[in-house]
């Protein structure tokens, strides 16, 4: 799981400098990450972490979509970016249902508050909140902390 820093800390700075991602980070990312998960975890775990957590986040997509269009009575708004809409899925076979929804409150909260503070200390406007950086930085510490704790 350690192989999964690098390109980790290339979508984290590359969604905070410039609001995207290269595919082939997420590319590298992604089979990493598959690969860890099955190295630690073995393919029926990690395919059932894969799928339960798809369910889990397809059901929020819905209803955050409902949810947008109520909110801004049927005009199309750009929410969330393409690269999000990539990387979330991809964290989800390092973690049991359980723990992904609890990680997904706790890091969307966190990258929610992270960022207004930071637009506050800036003077900036709240705009193009960077997902993949906020989350990226609580899957870095999560994955930190679980390495050290294996040892």
């Amino acid at each position: 799981m350690l192989l999964i820093l690098i390109p980790l800390l290339l979508l984290i700075v590359m969604d905070f400098k410039h609001r995207y991602v290269l595919m082939w980070q997420l590319g590298l990312f992604a089979l990493l990450q598959f690969i860890g998960c099955i190295w630690m975890n073995g393919t029926t775990a990690t395919f059932h972490n894969t799928l339960y957590n798809f369910v889990i986040l397809f059901v929020i997509a819905i209803l955050l979509k409902i949810y947008l269009f109520i909110r801004f009575k049927g005009k199309a708004i750009n929410a969330i970016g393409a690269g999000d809409l990539f990387f979330l899925p991809l964290l989800s076979p390092y973690f049991t249902y359980h723990s992904f929804l609890i990680f997904l409150i706790i890091s969307l909260t966190i990258t929610l508050l992270g960022w207004i503070v930071y637009c506050k200390y800036r003077n900036d406007i709240l705009n193009k909140v960077p997902l993949i950086t906020g989350v990226g930085i609580c899957y870095l510490g999560k994955v930190i902390f679980d390495l050290i704790n294996l040892q």
